[in-house]
């Protein structure tokens, strides 16, 4: 597994391509993104448009940097991610924990309207939510999921 680290403006875009399966390359990929966590990056896209595969392990780690960037006043969102991952995450429910975008401009222009002061008091209060999400559950706008009742 290959991965690619980039800068766009105020957010760190984390490109792994190939598979996830839980070995070595997902070690290095949570290892990539709490070190980012640890140095105080605000902004993290995890883009998935070049991973092939993502294992039970790999997504276990999503959703552990998750928690941890949530207790850390960081905004991580994941994007480009292929409807066969999504469809599994969305069978955990995971769909809705995530902050899961089509496209990385999309996630993009939403971690741009992302309130860091705001987050970090959440953080810190210990019930850290992105502004939007208690009206969306964590599906972009306009997705069907995210206006159906009861969502």
């Amino acid at each position: 597994m290959s991965l690619r680290t980039m800068t766009r403006g105020d957010v760190v875009v984390v490109s792994p391509a190939g598979m996830l399966l839980g070995g070595d390359e997902t070690v290095r990929l949570e290892q990539e993104l709490r070190g980012l966590i640890a140095r105080g990056q605000k902004k993290i896209l995890l883009d998935l448009g070049r991973t092939t595969y993502l294992g039970s392990t790999a997504i276990g780690t999503l959703v552990r940097v998750h928690v941890s960037a949530r207790k850390n006043g960081v905004a991580f969102f994941v994007c480009n991610i292929d409807k066969k991952n999504e469809n599994i995450l969305a069978i955990f429910k995971l769909i809705n924990v995530l902050n899961v975008f089509p496209t990385r401009e999309e996630a993009l222009q939403a971690l741009a309207e992302v309130d860091l002061v705001r987050l970090e008091k959440l953080a810190q209060e210990g019930g850290a939510q992105l502004p939007g999400e208690e009206k969306r559950g964590s599906r972009p706008p306009g997705d069907a999921a995210s206006t159906a009742p009861g969502a």
